[in-house]
């Protein structure tokens, strides 16, 4: 599929997903989002992609939906954000966001979908979506388990901003760093990332997000049947000659 509305690479493993409207602050549209799913879904089927980074081109990571297609959004029963969201919550390999620049609405909540986030002190996070009389997606959902109920009070009914070194206290970004130290800081994660071993990172994260839809006692069960996967599978066999060797695993 050739792609307008993108760049998509993918170089020794790591696949790289630009949204490149930079003239638009990289709004989304329709066709914009189709070509984002099907990047994630070819990084997703790639045996040999480790890890995924999405970001924005020019001085903005995304502004949402574009504004002349609210009215058909506004129709639509699958909102934009809920299209990204789905094929992220179907990508259980490692999902690093680099935040360059303002993340608005549907572009928040890809950021707060991905695994981690790296963020320009430029950047910042805003749910306009009742400033416009609507109201938001998967972020309503996803929101308040992580930065907690009433600080997304304030961001979702209020439409308060939160800028990047607060949203790194409250754990939605992992780093916060200066706009020239953004590429070297998402590498040195990607890189610490990539290392892990793609089976049993791929379970605990299933594990992680199955748990946040069932009690306890479920999410154990879940738990122990993702174990008996893991330990059967050769990594775990190298994880334990590593240790006993005193070196780093290579998975």
């Amino acid at each position: 599929m050739g792609y307008r509305y993108i760049l998509y690479e993918n170089n020794g493993g790591i696949a790289r997903l630009t949204f490149n409207r930079p003239d638009k602050l990289n709004a989304f549209t329709w066709e914009m989002l189709e070509e984002i799913v099907h990047a994630i879904k070819d990084a997703r089927e790639d045996p040999k992609t480790r890890v995924l980074i999405l970001t924005g081109a020019g001085r903005s990571f995304s502004s949402g939906m574009d504004v002349a297609q609210i009215t058909d959004v506004m129709s639509e029963r699958l909102m934009p954000a809920a299209v990204i969201v789905s094929a992220l919550k179907d990508f259980e390999k490692p999902a690093v966001a680099m935040v360059n620049g303002p993340a608005v609405g549907a572009a928040a909540d890809v950021v707060l979908f991905c695994d981690f986030a790296v963020a320009s002190e430029q950047a910042y996070f805003w749910y306009s979506y009742i400033v416009r009389g609507a109201i938001p997606s998967a972020g309503a959902w996803l929101l308040p388990r992580v930065i907690g109920v009433k600080r997304a009070m304030q961001m979702l009914l209020l439409s308060d901003r939160m800028g990047a070194r607060e949203a790194e206290r409250f754990g939605l970004v992992y780093k916060t760093v200066r706009p020239e130290k953004l590429e070297d800081e998402t590498a040195a994660l990607v890189s610490r990332v990539a290392a892990i071993a793609p089976v049993a990172y791929r379970l605990t994260k299933r594990s992680i997000l199955k748990g946040l839809e069932r009690d306890l006692a479920t999410s154990v069960e879940y738990t122990a049947y993702a174990r008996a996967i893991a330990s059967r599978h050769k990594e775990a066999e190298e994880g334990v000659k590593a240790f006993f060797e005193k070196r780093q695993a290579r998975y």
